[in-house]
């Protein structure tokens, strides 16, 4: 259990992480999680949603379902191992893409999205500032952006 510490070089050992990750996505509490986010964000069809730090797309995949043919879903991380899974996962499936990318420099336009999410990732970021900022940039004017992170030596408070 080691590697769950080098959670910022994944790839060093991509099939603990595989098996680890597709654990937590069959965990009942990560799935209900997901779900009562998900509905929290307000989904609807045709949305554009970034899934920054995706890993093989546990989180990724069930907000095609509400965003549908017409919408796109974007998982990014920076494991090349991780986002190969998930590709080959959704090969036919539309409305879904998954590339390689920094959270500090997150490969898409500014104002591309609609929604930008993540799910424990800022834990392992060197520079959690930059990575909002990033996000921030590639969610359009009035979009939303949502971290929902591990608490370890910080509050996080949600004005709802």
């Amino acid at each position: 259990m080691s590697e769950i510490g080098n959670f910022t070089q994944p790839d060093t050992a991509p099939a603990y992480f595989i098996d680890f990750l597709d654990f937590l996505d069959r965990y009942a509490d990560v799935k209900n999680f997901r779900s009562e986010v998900a509905k929290r964000m307000k989904l609807v069809s045709g949305l554009k949603v970034l899934d920054l730090g995706c890993g093989i797309g546990g989180a990724t995949f069930p907000l095609v379902d509400v965003t549908g043919p017409n919408g796109l879903v974007a998982g990014v991380d920076i494991s090349s191992e991780l986002i190969e899974v998930a590709r080959r996962r959704a090969v036919g499936l539309p409305g879904i893409e998954f590339r390689v990318g920094d959270a500090n420099a997150i490969p898409y336009p500014s104002g591309f999205f609609d929604v930008a999410r993540t799910e424990r990732v800022f834990l392992y970021l060197p520079d959690r500032l930059a990575a909002i900022r990033e996000m921030k940039r590639v969610v359009k004017p009035g979009g939303q952006v949502w971290l929902m992170d591990t608490d370890v030596d910080c509050t996080a408070i949600l004005l709802d």
